[in-house]
């Protein structure tokens, strides 16, 4: 695991605080969608990002065996598994979601006696999770909530003294401070084939009037926790790699995609992007970089 010293690859900048909304890639579909779990829960099992981005978060805040753990949005429970392996028996977890759909399939893919899921959005926390806690973690959900500090003081208030919280944001809505080439290249090439694949099949595309900001920071990030009772006590970054068909498959799932993929209907989307796939795949594109960014915190503690 390569650790990055905290004051490196930071933009020098603020941002503007981003609006408290959902980010829900599609808005014909939301989360309590059975074929959003379906399709999320195949996209798991099949591919390795949710896994290797779980794996890498359950690492970096070391996770003891006998621990207590909330799992806040854990989804299909590709992170509680991870987390499950660390406890082991004498330990427990409490997984967290708000769709009762995906819940659903995390109790059929994490069978086990030390787990209570519960229903519930993530700014009710505190009031759901029975006791102090040692650990809560978030894999690839916390930029959706769409009550964000809340959140965050529900977390304080449930973890123990010494308690950790651990979440991760991408690159496609953390600004890491300077520009990764091969991330831009291929995320360029994969947006150009999908507007032309449309524009193909006479959907009119909207170009926005200002070019996108990715709406976080270090800095940002460090007030909002500042703000909430937290202190960073570690900052990473982790690099890898995700496959072509990995990424297709992934804007195959109903909440993803990117904002041009938001009016057209979803068995259209599967024509389209298995249509660019081929053509990415002509251009000799077989490979995405993907980059994110992790924070490790702590309870600011007063004496």
């Amino acid at each position: 695991m390569t650790k990055i010293p905290i004051l490196r690859l930071v933009p020098q900048q603020k941002t503007t605080p981003p609006e408290e909304k959902t980010e829900e890639g599609n808005s014909q579909f939301g989360w309590e969608d059975k074929r959003v779990a379906e399709t999320y829960n195949n996209y798991g099992q099949q591919f390795t990002m949710y896994k290797l981005t779980s794996e890498y978060l359950v690492d970096l805040v070391q996770i003891s065996p006998g621990e207590t753990i909330v799992d806040l949005a854990c989804g299909t429970g590709i992170t509680t598994t991870s987390a499950l392996v660390r406890i082991g028996r004498t330990g427990e977890i409490f997984a967290i979601d708000m769709s009762g759909a995906m819940l659903e399939k995390a109790k059929l893919n994490v069978r086990a006696e030390n787990i209570e899921f519960i229903q519930a959005r993530s700014e009710r926390i505190a009031r759901v999770i029975p006791r102090k806690v040692d650990c809560v973690i978030c894999n690839s959900a916390f930029w959706q909530f769409p009550q964000k500090e809340q959140t965050l003081r529900g977390i304080r208030q449930i973890l123990k003294p010494e308690g950790r919280f651990v979440f991760n944001l991408p690159e496609q809505v953390f600004d890491f401070g300077n520009e990764d080439v091969k991330v831009k290249s291929t995320v360029t090439a994969l947006n150009q084939e999908i507007e032309q694949e449309l524009g193909s099949r006479n959907y009119t595309i909207e170009k926005p009037k200002h070019p996108t900001r990715r709406r976080y920071n270090y800095w940002f990030v460090i007030e909002m926790l500042g703000r909430t009772g937290f202190r960073v006590e570690k900052y990473d970054i982790f690099r890898f790699e995700r496959p072509l068909e990995e990424i297709i498959e992934f804007f195959k799932i109903p909440t993803m995609g990117t904002p041009m993929l938001k009016s057209v209907p979803y068995e259209e989307r599967v024509q389209v992007l298995n249509s660019v796939k081929e053509k990415l795949e002509e251009k000799g594109i077989k490979v995405f970089p993907s980059r994110w960014a992790y924070f490790v915190c702590r309870p600011i503690v007063h004496e």
